[in-house]
């Protein structure tokens, strides 16, 4: 368990901890394994907790209408709900499904609001991921109304590439759900894969991603 508790740690909602402060926190939080098909929660559901996923994978959606519409999916390594910290509402305003069997550490959303509260730099580390969350949610809606598809994809490539650090890269999602991310149809999304390996730009192989002429994709994204 040590080893995902320095990953956790090391995120922006934790780093602002303590060595004292972080030791009294993990006391408190509360381990979950889940098997593939369980529902972790349902939109609506009251709110108690957020959570860091250690292993598997979580699929988030939102129904409207009834009709279960997919949204992300939360993989080992991510945060998972931690958005009941910032708003007012004490209701998940989505619903999760495990994917496949995953193991999750449970932070209780109270235990983390009275670790706020006496001490301004926890605080303050908050507000710096949800000002990160709405700077990347500007860029993306930016993204989405302003930019073509072969815009989007290659600048999505890049984002992977500088991330990676390296040309040879295994993507994070599938393929339908990249599509979702970019606001394409998962066709469009086929159609301009096969456009840019035609054009020697990059290579798909299953759920790996050759990058073949990064600076072509930064003419395509950025100029």
């Amino acid at each position: 368990m040590q080893k995902p508790l320095n990953i956790m740690r090391r995120h922006p909602l934790f780093r602002a901890f303590s060595g004292e402060q972080w030791a009294a926190f993990v006391e408190r939080i509360d381990h979950q394994a889940l098997s593939a098909g369980q529902a972790l929660f349902n939109e609506g559901d009251i709110a108690t907790a957020f959570y860091f996923v250690s292993e598997g994978a979580i699929r988030c959606f939102r129904s409207p209408s009834g009709c279960g519409q997919p949204m992300w999916t939360v993989y080992g390594g991510e945060f998972l709900a931690e958005c009941v910290l910032f708003g007012r509402s004490n209701q998940y305003r989505m619903s999760a499904i495990v994917l496949k069997s995953s193991l999750l550490f449970v932070i209780d959303r109270a235990v983390y609001q009275q670790f706020m509260h006496e001490s301004f730099d926890v605080y303050r580390s908050v507000l710096g991921v949800l000002n990160a969350r709405l700077n990347a949610l500007r860029d993306r809606t930016e993204s989405l109304a302003c930019h073509s598809s072969q815009v989007r994809v290659a600048r999505y490539v890049l984002e992977l590439l500088a991330k990676g650090n390296a040309t040879r890269l295994q993507l994070p999602l599938q393929k339908n759900e990249i599509a979702v991310r970019l606001g394409l149809a998962p066709e469009t999304l086929s159609r301009v894969l096969r456009a840019f390996q035609d054009r020697n730009l990059l290579k798909v192989e299953g759920g790996t991603l050759i990058v073949r002429n990064d600076n072509a994709l930064e003419a395509i994204a950025y100029h």
